[in-house]
């Protein structure tokens, strides 16, 4: 998978609520039927770059009884770059069906998979 889908994804999980790496990763793995799997090693020095870009804004949370997780949630930057990049796919899958409608909600999500 490229970066920038690896990117693009994490976004868009991101857009609807604030998520934890592990919650994220997990979402990518069921979504993809298993075909796509971050692990440690590359998942958090992916989000951590994409926080130090604007883009995702993450905050310490402890809960009892859980251990502390960090929590990361879609900055205004990050959801112009995410509206952006949905919008490229949007243009691409237009043109390759000859003016179809645009990829909305979830759909998104697997369209960003598949590119």
């Amino acid at each position: 998978m490229e970066k920038s889908s690896a990117e693009l994804l994490i976004l868009s999980l991101v857009e609807a609520r604030p998520r934890h790496g592990y919650e994220i990763s997990k979402l990518i793995e069921q979504r993809s039927g298993g075909s796509v799997r971050f692990h440690v090693a590359s998942l958090y020095p992916l989000l951590y770059r994409l926080e130090r870009r604007g883009w995702l804004s993450g905050r310490w949370v402890e809960k009892n009884g859980q251990r502390r997780r960090r929590y990361y949630r879609l900055t205004r930057q990050g959801r112009k770059v995410l509206a952006s990049q949905l919008a490229g796919i949007c243009s691409r899958h237009q043109s390759h069906h000859r003016g179809g409608k645009c990829l909305t909600g979830s759909q998104k999500f697997y369209a960003a998979l598949l590119r």
